[in-house]
Parts: structure tokens; C-alpha cells; sequence
């Protein structure tokens, strides 16, 4: 028997009316959870100190200590020396950017102007929910996109993929260490 589409609709609504029910009842189960874990969620009175590592109310795990840097990995001092203004950052982020990738690709965008501006709009395009394209143009795939059809489909051509390819090798060629 076919199912109608009326009656497909109803399965779907179905469905989505359990999976809303579902995340309700989770989310509630964690909020309710969340408030009755002791020091979670109530901030101290005025005046009152956190109690310290060990004593009763302290919910740090033992033997749990803040991270510090190892010794011999402790930044060298760098002069102090006065920034420059915004028109003319431009060669102080091709110095300190430049080292971080050996890859051709970082280096075609730091050969462009307004090297901040244009940084700062890639961001703002991506919190806005927009695309920062206009600002990456130097990663824009090189390959055209490509559909094979094959059983009745139209399916993406494996060779597609290929064309982020460099994005993944600038990535792969940051200098996680000097960032």
C-alpha cells in the first residue's frame, strides 16, 4: 500500500512532534540536574571567600591543579615598540604573520593591502552569517564543480572534493607552535 501524501505528512509531523519532545524533556532534565549541583549555578555572598582546595564544599576534582607553562617554553621578552596606526599596519602583520605558514596561498593574501580590514570584515561576515567570499578570493577553488549522473542520479564527481584541497594544505601548513 502507497502511502499518500497526506498521509506522509501526518508521519513526518509525528516524527518532529516526538523529537520536540524529546529535546524539551532532555533539555529540562539538564537544567533541572545543572541547579542541584552543589556550588553550581549560586554565586557567593559578598564577603565570602571560595573555600579552599580540599575543604568540604570544594567541588574540584583532587589532585586537579591549574596548568602552568613548563619552564623552558616561557616566551622571550619582545621590545616594546609603539603600533602603528591602521593605515600603516600593513608591513607590521606581514612580519608577524609571514612566518607562520611556508604555504603560497597566505602568502598571495599578504601581499594584498588593508590586511586588518579585511580580516576583521571575514569576521564580521561570519558572525553576521554571511559569506566572507568577497574577502577570501584567494581561496575560491580554482576547479570547476562537477556532477556525474549515474543510476538515474545526479551525484557530486569525487574530483570535486579536490578543489578544496589547497584550503586543507593552508591549514595544514600553519605553524602551530609560532601562533
Amino acid at each position: 500500500m502507497e502511502r499518500t501524501p497526506r498521509r506522509r505528512r501526518g508521519a513526518i509531523r509525528s516524527w518532529l512532534t516526538g523529537i520536540a519532545a524529546v529535546v524539551l524533556v532532555a533539555g529540562l532534565g539538564g537544567y533541572v540536574l545543572w541547579r542541584r549541583l552543589p556550588g553550581v549555578g549560586t554565586p557567593l555572598p559578598e564577603g565570602v571567600a571560595p573555600p579552599a582546595p580540599g575543604a568540604p564544599g570544594d567541588t574540584t576534582p583532587p589532585g586537579t591543579e591549574p596548568l602552568s607553562p613548563p619552564a623552558d617554553t616561557v616566551p622571550e621578552a619582545v621590545p616594546e615598540r609603539p603600533l602603528p596606526s591602521l593605515a600603516e599596519s600593513d608591513p607590521l602583520v606581514r612580519e608577524l604573520a609571514g612566518g607562520l605558514s611556508l604555504h603560497s596561498v597566505p602568502s598571495a593574501w599578504l601581499s594584498t593591502t588593508g590586511l586588518i580590514e579585511r580580516f576583521v570584515a571575514v569576521v564580521d561576515n561570519i558572525v553576521e552569517g554571511e559569506s566572507p567570499r568577497p574577502n577570501l578570493g584567494f581561496l575560491a577553488p580554482k576547479a570547476k564543480f562537477r556532477t556525474v549522473s549515474r543510476a538515474g542520479g545526479v551525484y557530486i564527481d569525487a574530483r570535486s572534493y579536490a578543489r578544496y584541497d589547497a584550503i586543507a594544505d593552508v591549514i595544514g601548513a600553519l605553524d602551530a607552535r609560532r601562533s
